[in-house]
């Protein structure tokens, strides 16, 4: 058990499922940590009507940090919802119950512990370890006075909000543009084409999926590039098909990237949690990792570029 260093009491915003077989499990980390340690848990999935995502957000932004507790009834929200404290420079820890694979991109910035839901007090240990520490952090971050986001807060979710905000850093690019896609992302709807044909110095480059490793959205796709290059001719844009799995999705201009990830899960009709959900976030370069952040999303893309295929033009 720990006391913070400036008797402060820190907000947790706690991301969970809504499941009724969960509450126990839920009801019990949050009781642990409010007792044990200087945090208070806010949590949403006792609130009715549920919140919507503009409010999960305001939410987050309003707590110190982020703690996850995913059962193996797993929430696709959960993800978004770490994805969205990260991007408000959020400190997030999380607990995985036994037989969750707690891989994949956010496992590299997020801590993490194990549960077991039949001996809750067997996680004690690793809880206020993993607990003390995001206090520490806290601490020293009011402290220091560090609180700046890492990224642009603002999570951009509807097709409106995506295609203005594209449109807005269209006008502030004076050279290429690429992006990478799987069939017909928001961004190649026709608002932002439309804006593209009047930018006459942009080029634009294309991954998208390989229309002959997707049998059942191969024609969409081959329809979607013969969109494209009608709106701004075959000198303007570029278009090479890959056959890999996508890892993200991804808009990257000169200062800015907006991105969103794709987790594959076998088990799920869809294979990619998060795929059918066109939120993305706005990372942007004017903080150090923020600058990090996009060169490694822009080294991934020019490897992806690389190993990509062009198409066969006969074909289109």
């Amino acid at each position: 058990m720990t006391h913070t260093l400036i008797g402060k009491r820190y907000q947790a915003f706690i991301s969970c499922p809504f499941s009724e077989s969960d509450a126990a499990v839920i009801r019990w980390f949050t009781a642990t940590i409010e007792r044990l340690l200087p945090i208070d848990c806010y949590v949403a999935c006792d609130r009715q009507p549920l919140p919507t995502q503009d409010k999960v957000l305001e939410n987050i932004a309003s707590r110190d940090c982020l703690i996850a507790i995913v059962p193996k009834s797993r929430s696709s929200w959960i993800d978004s919802e770490i994805g969205m404290a990260l991007a408000l420079n959020k400190p997030v820890i999380a607990f995985y119950e036994e037989g969750v694979d707690p891989t994949g991109p956010y496992s590299l910035v997020a801590d993490y512990g194990r549960f077991n839901r039949t001996s809750l007090e067997s996680t004690l240990d690793s809880l206020v370890q993993l607990a003390n520490q995001l206090v520490r952090l806290l601490d020293s971050r009011i402290v220091s006075g560090v609180t700046r986001n890492i990224f642009v807060y603002k999570l951009l979710s509807t097709d409106e909000e995506i295609q203005n905000r594209l449109i807005e850093l269209l006008a502030e690019t004076r050279h290429s543009v690429d992006l990478w896609c799987y069939s017909t992302e928001t961004f190649l709807k026709d608002k932002f084409l439309s804006s593209l044909s009047n930018e006459r110095d942009i080029e634009l480059r294309v991954l998208i999926r390989h229309p002959d490793s997707d049998p059942l959205k191969g024609h969409i796709i081959e329809g979607k590039v013969k969109e494209m290059r009608a709106v701004l001719g075959t000198n303007r844009v570029r278009v090479r098909g890959y056959r890999v799995e996508p890892f993200m999705r991804t808009v990257l201009f000169e200062t800015s990237a907006l991105l969103g990830m794709y987790r594959w899960v076998p088990n799920t009709v869809y294979k990619f949690i998060g795929a059918e959900n066109n939120s993305l976030v706005e990372f942007t370069n004017d903080t150090s990792l923020g600058n990090l952040w996009l060169g490694l999303i822009r080294s991934r893309f020019a490897y992806a570029w690389d190993q990509s295929e062009p198409f066969d033009d006969a074909k289109l």
